[in-house]
């Protein structure tokens, strides 16, 4: 009976906990920052495949999650003139490190690959996020249109853009 009390206690305990968890005021003030990209945003766009350029229709669907400790983002693109082969499909999370004072990313493919990107504000409205020396992407958000470019570094240290979607938000 003792077991089965405490196993009771512990989980009313544990369930309370879970239930008040709050992000702390730091954390919500930096993602707060990001909830201007909330929304259903939908457009066009284009990627570079094997020296392909490839059009496609886009939808990212933006949402803030736990309590406002997260922004998820759902990323579908669909080919063009082939609506059922996605050519973009993708989930990202964007949270906030108090510890070192800087949003963290993790991107998973539908192919179930994953990469953990910086993520940095370049300005209020825009936003920059990649692999440092590899991939750049820029996002840029005024008038509830986004605009978002992709660059891969080329072997002579040049970029090259390979991505570009313009959308709008519904």
């Amino acid at each position: 009976m003792m077991k089965k009390s405490t196993f009771v206690l512990l989980l009313v305990a544990t369930s309370i906990t879970v239930l008040f968890a709050q992000p702390s005021e730091q954390t919500l003030h930096a993602m707060r920052k990001l909830h201007f990209l909330q929304g259903v945003w939908k457009g066009e766009g284009w990627i570079l495949k094997d020296s392909v350029k490839q059009s496609f229709t886009e939808t990212e669907t933006v949402s803030i999650k736990l309590n406002g400790a997260a922004l998820q983002i759902e990323a579908l693109g669909l080919i063009n003139g082939n609506e059922s082969q996605p050519i973009v499909s993708a989930l990202g999370i964007i949270s906030y490190d108090q510890a070192n004072n800087a949003y963290l990313m993790r991107v998973v493919d539908a192919d179930g690959s994953s990469i953990d990107p910086y993520f940095v504000f370049t300005d209020r409205y825009s936003i920059e996020w990649g692999l440092t020396d590899i991939i750049r992407f820029t996002i840029q958000v005024k008038d509830n249109k986004w605009l978002e470019t992709g660059y891969k570094k080329q072997k002579d240290a040049t970029w090259k853009k390979t991505f570009e979607i313009q959308l709008t938000k519904q």
